[in-house]
């Protein structure tokens, strides 16, 4: 077959990969401790020979040997050498409207044994 393009940045071997549900991304997980999400359809439409990185995702502390999307492409899980699996973000446009609403947003509030926390559709839910 015939090289589409490159994904270059990982600092480390390439362990994992896997597409997101529709395609338009790719999420890599490599020995640099790190997992990157990549956007491919821009690569693929336009003929570049490399598709752009659109965020690393930082906290493991050994390799990662493992990446998967959701079937919905909400979320990525990851699976590391440091005995971690950790659940991601996997929506980049969702993940820079958190972080902008973050900013803007008061911290959550404790009542008693309950606390109030906003979830991914902004509705408070109440957790015990």
């Amino acid at each position: 077959g015939q090289e589409l393009a490159q994904l270059t940045g990982h600092t480390g071997s390439v362990w994992s990969v896997a597409y997101s549900p529709d395609g338009s991304r790719i999420v890599s997980g490599s020995g640099d401790q790190t997992v990157r999400v990549w956007d491919v359809s821009t690569a693929l439409n336009t003929g570049a020979e490399s598709g752009q990185e659109l965020t690393q995702l930082t906290g493991h502390t050994g390799s990662v040997w493992s990446v998967a999307y959701s079937p919905d492409g909400t979320r990525i899980v990851s699976g590391s050498e440091d005995q971690t699996v950790r659940l991601w973000y996997g929506d980049i446009e969702y993940l820079l409207y958190l972080a902008d609403s973050l900013i803007q947003r008061d911290p959550p509030i404790f009542q008693g044994n309950e606390r109030i926390r906003f979830g991914f559709d902004e509705q408070p839910a109440l957790s015990h």
